[in-house]
């Protein structure tokens, strides 16, 4: 727990009090501009203590694939989003570019292991429902969620933790 001493002040008064997790290897895909959140990429908890923190880790395989022949050359084609119930806590541009600058190819893949982490302060010990969503920055682009080039789909692509923090 030395990792979290730094966040929540001195050793030895803080705890983790539950972990909860979530895994998916289902694909998902979207071209749209609006946030898509899979049912199936939230989590629910339920706080211990009004004053606990909540650390939320999201991992997650993304792709993006250029399926219309516009031109891509530098451009951010993904973006995925943590929202806490309807609260937006964190957006983060996941960057994919044309390897030719002005292709107008289609076809163009790209994919990457993306990650976040944030340490919320719900203020409740009521269930918070902590969702992962994404969207394409454009509507030539697909976006693919659990995407994979070669990993098995035996194996989860997406996962969830929520660490509840307490400090006494």
């Amino acid at each position: 727990m030395a990792y979290l001493q730094n966040l929540l002040g001195p050793a030895g008064k803080e705890y983790v009090v539950q972990v909860l997790d979530r895994q998916d290897n289902q694909q998902r895909t979207t071209t749209s501009t609006s946030f898509y959140f899979p049912a199936d990429y939230e989590l629910a908890i339920t706080p211990f203590h009004a004053s606990s923190k909540i650390l939320v880790h999201v991992s997650c395989g993304m792709g993006c694939n250029k399926t219309t022949g516009t031109n891509a050359s530098g451009r951010t084609v993904s973006v995925w989003a943590l929202r806490r119930d309807s609260t937006t806590l964190m957006e983060q541009d996941i960057c994919f570019y044309q390897q030719s600058d002005g292709s107008t190819a289609t076809g163009f893949i790209s994919g990457e292991a993306a990650h976040m982490s944030f340490l919320d302060e719900p203020s409740t010990t009521s269930a918070v429902t902590y969702k992962m969503g994404f969207r394409s920055g454009s509507t030539t682009f697909t976006t693919t969620a659990c995407y994979r080039s070669y990993a098995s789909s035996s194996y989860p692509q997406f996962h969830m933790t929520l660490e509840e923090i307490y400090s006494a």
